[in-house]
């Protein structure tokens, strides 16, 4: 007698275990994102506004164009004169980041979703300030010079057509990146820029992985941990500058309905691309300004009318250049 098939409970159609139970982990993981790095931070010149204003004036005090003079006795004693300037930076439209989280979402899931997604808020306004800061931060080492009151960005320009091509990952690419620190970091002393360690520089990934393969760099005078290490890829200073990396420094060409955060950042533009940012700070005195009104400002409240929860992070802040010498570039350029 042949043997017979017996019947599984969860069996359905070709698939076994069809009818059986998934589980949801309540553990979450969330991905890593980028770091701030300028926006409210050591960086800039942050000011709160006063009730009833929109902007703020930064005041730049120029020189005085006469020199000084052996006086004759018993002549009249001319006076000079003085150049002083202001930089208006205004307060932006409210910027804000919100979410709506369902109910039934947040009742039902074996996770909270409230505090995470709070936090994304949060972050996704802070990022798109933080890049606006790096345009900010580019168009100040731009900025043209302005007689007996500043001497203006400093800009180290090498003609390629992308970065890549002007710092190949090799011992030579980055070699051709530290000449042009060092002539960066020249122009600053020749401004009279303060050399006494608030030098930062602001690089990408890329430059990074081209600087840990300098046999020079990483081998003349670097002390471990401190300053570099290229097997812990550490990479802290270079020419006076303390190198700070981040994903935020513009390339794109950038076109907004707020002019100051806008700019052709692209090899072929007019100006080129940057490829590393410097700015010298001391005591929050840098070439942003920011304005504020009540600060960063989170709310998480229950909407009856819609059956959900509002999570909402809102900004009301604008950046602009106040100290445009203490600010630099090195980029390439196509032309």
């Amino acid at each position: 007698m042949p043997n017979a098939t017996i019947a599984r409970g969860n069996y359905v159609d070709t698939n076994d275990r069809d009818l059986t139970q998934t589980l949801l982990d309540a553990a979450v993981l969330e991905q890593f994102y980028n770091s701030n790095v300028l926006f409210n931070s050591q960086f800039m010149q942050i000011k709160p506004l006063e009730p009833g204003t929109s902007s703020h004036d930064f005041k730049i005090f120029g020189d005085s164009p006469e020199d000084g003079e052996h006086h004759v006795p018993g002549a009249w004693i001319e006076s000079g004169s003085i150049v002083n300037a202001k930089v208006n930076v205004a307060v932006d439209d409210p910027l804000i980041k919100a979410l709506r989280l369902d109910l039934a979402d947040e009742e039902l899931s074996k996770f909270p979703l409230i505090e995470p997604y709070a936090r994304t808020c949060a972050r996704k306004n802070a990022e798109k300030m933080d890049k606006r800061a790096f345009v900010v931060l580019t168009l100040a080492a731009r900025t043209a010079a302005v007689t007996n009151v500043h001497p203006g960005g400093n800009v180290v320009e090498r003609v390629a057509a992308t970065i890549a091509a002007a710092y190949p990952v090799t011992d030579a690419g980055a070699g051709q990146f530290a000449l042009d620190a060092s002539t960066l970091a020249r122009q600053m002393d020749e401004d009279d820029v303060p050399d006494d360690g608030n030098r930062y520089m602001f690089i990408s990934p890329y430059i990074r992985q081209v600087l840990t393969l300098s046999t020079r760099l990483m081998n003349r005078d670097y002390v471990p941990e401190s300053a570099g290490n290229i097997v812990n890829r550490v990479i802290g200073t270079l020419e006076g500058f303390k190198l700070v990396m981040t994903q935020h420094i513009p390339s794109t060409a950038i076109t907004t309905d707020l002019a100051k955060y806008n700019g052709d950042f692209t090899a072929a533009g007019t100006t080129g691309q940057p490829a590393a940012l410097a700015l010298y700070n001391a005591d929050k005195v840098g070439p942003i300004g920011c304005v504020q009104v009540g600060g960063m400002v989170g709310k998480i409240y229950f909407d009856e009318n819609r059956d959900c929860w509002l999570v909402k992070h809102r900004l009301v802040v604008g950046m602009g250049i106040v100290s445009c010498w203490c600010a630099g570039e090195i980029r390439v350029d196509t032309s």
